[in-house]
């Protein structure tokens, strides 16, 4: 059996107690990406309380990029751009660091679904984050 990365083992158990105590959904999309001769998968996840943000301008998420090889091994360094339909983000553009990029999503205005899309060469991703009104 291959020995669990201390930094993965890391971020399972900081994204663990997150769900544990803060009731998060988490939503998470895979895509892969043949681009030439390499092969990158890339998982996209935006984490929040509760099943929606408030459309209020000011409620926010945590989006996390994470971007590994055909190998299973992280990826340091992997450019990934992103853009969303509806609301902000913090950053655009992500450098990842040992294979994982965050950046924050804030909610617009208008009730709907915000769509956050990631892309790392030819791989994609897309999650989808339902802002309402209360």
């Amino acid at each position: 059996m291959k020995p669990i990365q201390t930094s993965k083992l890391f971020r399972i158990a900081v994204l663990a107690l997150l769900l544990l105590f803060t009731s998060c959904s988490k939503k998470d999309t895979t895509a892969v990406s043949t681009s030439g001769i390499s092969l990158y998968y890339l998982g996209l996840s935006a984490i929040y309380s509760g099943k929606s943000l408030p459309a209020d301008g000011a409620s926010q998420a945590t989006i996390m990029v994470e971007v590994w090889d055909q190998g299973g091994s992280y990826v340091d360094g992997a450019t990934v751009s992103l853009t969303v339909s509806r609301g902000t983000l913090g950053a655009a553009t992500l450098t990842t660091v040992n294979g994982v990029a965050t950046t924050t999503f804030t909610a617009g205005t208008v009730a709907g679904a915000a769509y956050v899309n990631a892309i790392v060469e030819n791989a994609t991703a897309s999650v989808k984050i339902v802002l309402a009104t209360f």
